[in-house]
């Protein structure tokens, strides 16, 4: 019987931290329905309540497990999806769209920030800002001159969208924009610029865009 006790403490433990005290709760009344009914079938075998309240008190039960037995390998299988991104090669949000076209949704509003294309401690700072266990769509714009963007004036985009999470590799990231900064001078005959003027805010310098999204996968 103890051993028995102990399993059934371990398994409320455990569905706790995963789905919280509800579904405890769920579990705890359903196991006193489920006993209360079998007490009563010992005593009156054929009432068929009894036999109904036994059965849905054993789906139920059945079904939280197994809802949190997937909610855990879920958050495994997701953690193991997301922290590789944008780590060893930048990754794009094309590169999961065939896969999770269906099941991605965009979470929130569009957040900004503003930091050096060349500068690896800045972009460090902003992954720091996002929120562990979750992934972010970032697309990066080169602005020429901050007056003049304030006033309406188009910016400049510099790659297609990214993923990154908490974990992604900021000097990746900043020598990929550097490399973006680039192409786009010498596709655009923006001769003047350099990468030391990117140090400059008050006249140009790299607006972020990001976004959180959740992944569901098939």
């Amino acid at each position: 019987m103890f051993y028995i006790i102990t399993i059934i403490m371990i398994i409320l433990n455990i569905i706790y931290h995963i789905s919280g005290l509800f579904s405890v709760l769920a579990i705890i009344v359903w196991t006193i329905n489920l006993f209360v009914s079998t007490m009563n079938l010992i005593q009156d075998g054929e009432n068929f309540w009894y036999r109904m309240v036994q059965f849905l008190s054993i789906s139920v039960i059945i079904y939280i497990i197994s809802l949190n037995i997937y909610l855990y390998y879920y958050d495994i299988y997701k953690l193991a999806f997301i922290i590789p991104l944008s780590i060893n090669k930048i990754s794009y949000l094309d590169d999961i769209m065939d896969d999770y076209q269906n099941n991605i949704f965009f979470l929130g509003n569009v957040n900004t920030d503003i930091f050096n294309a060349a500068d690896s401690k800045e972009i460090s700072d902003f992954l720091m800002k996002l929120d562990s266990n979750k992934t972010y769509v970032v697309t990066f714009d080169l602005i020429l001159d901050w007056d003049a963007y304030e006033l309406g004036e188009p910016s400049l985009v510099l790659s297609k969208p990214i993923l990154v999470t908490k974990e992604s590799h900021s000097q990746l990231i900043s020598d990929f924009i550097l490399e973006r900064f680039y192409s786009a001078c010498y596709l655009y005959a923006l001769d003047t610029l350099d990468e030391t003027v990117l140090r400059d805010h008050s006249e140009l310098g790299i607006l972020v865009r990001f976004k959180e999204i959740n992944l569901f996968w098939k």
